[in-house]
């Protein structure tokens, strides 16, 4: 491609073409000559789909390779999942503005005759699927009744799972699901007051070189600005937890007219400790509210949590 396009790095999962192929027709939409071709790239985590996610190293195994890419000059703008990337970004890259936000919350997919149960109501053995330490402690907290047992796979691949009956349930990102045109009319949807979301669920992170002032151009003209508000509080919020994937943590923040509101939680796996906490301001303050946001939650026995962990 010549010098004057745009080349998208992406995994090659259907949700994750999908997110890359959004981002190139609202960059076609707001620059119509501009030439943008999305290069398929394949992570560890793509790789090996079988292992935790805790035991391949965390959220990265997502990224890295992208990452490289970019760094590399192979591509010039990466898609990804906002919740997929570690608090940390490798230097020389950085996060732009991103587009608007799709459902934040949960959902729980269950086989007949269960479908359209709420957890608390599930009838005890139940086996619920995930692949997310935040998702089975939340399961835990709210219905210790069902059996959590973990696994591994794109969102056709977690819902086959139920259908063949491996399990009796998964729980999902809504966002996933709607993208994908896939979500089952029996999914029940989880309330962000009970199921506080993972920090960037919904938001895709559009990462490019930190000195390439005309990616920055481009990009800056699809931006939503209440998905950015939000997108930059939660990065914030997690760079400043330092947590990654061994450890349950959720956040959420939220626009309502010139105010900024959020709330957060770190859970112990086994939900038997949780440490909450909320923050509001202005809009302008998105990512200083992210950082009191984290002291927050630390001070409310958050730190204690995580050094358990760790140890």
């Amino acid at each position: 491609m010549s010098a004057g396009g745009l080349r998208i790095g992406t995994r090659g999962s259907a949700l994750a073409l999908w997110q890359a192929r959004h981002v190139a027709a609202a960059l076609r939409a707001a620059h119509p000559d501009l030439p943008v071709e999305i290069v398929e790239i394949v992570t560890t985590g793509d790789r090996d789909r079988a292992r935790p996610l805790s035991a391949l190293g965390g959220k990265g195994v997502f990224v890295r390779e992208i990452e490289r890419a970019l760094l590399a000059g192979a591509v010039d703008l990466a898609v990804h999942s906002l919740k997929d990337l570690p608090g940390e970004l490798p230097a020389g890259l950085c996060l732009l503005g991103t587009v608007a936000r799709a459902p934040v919350e949960d959902v729980l997919v269950l086989r007949p005759p269960l479908a359209g149960l709420a957890p608390g109501d599930l009838p005890a053995g139940t086996t619920v699927g995930t692949g997310s330490l935040r998702r089975a402690a939340l399961l835990r907290r709210h219905a210790p009744q069902v059996e959590v047992r973990p696994i591994r796979g794109n969102v056709p691949t977690r819902l086959s799972k139920v259908e063949a009956g491996d399990v009796d349930g998964v729980i999902l990102a809504r966002a996933g699901l709607v993208r994908l045109g896939i979500l089952p009319p029996h999914a029940r949807i989880l309330p962000a007051s009970s199921f506080l979301p993972s920090p960037g669920q919904g938001l895709l992170g559009l990462e490019a070189r930190a000195d390439d002032a005309r990616v920055h151009a481009l990009v800056a003209a699809i931006a939503d600005a209440e998905a950015t508000c939000a997108h930059d509080l939660e990065r914030a919020f997690v760079h400043r937890l330092g947590a990654d994937c061994h450890v349950p943590v959720a956040a959420l923040a939220t626009v309502e007219g010139p105010r900024l509101r959020a709330r957060a939680n770190v859970l112990a796996p086994d939900a038997g400790a949780v440490a909450e906490a909320t923050w509001s301001g202005p809009v302008g303050a998105a990512a200083e509210g992210g950082r009191i946001l984290a002291e927050r939650v630390l001070a409310a026995g958050g730190a204690a949590i995580l050094a358990s962990l760790a140890g």
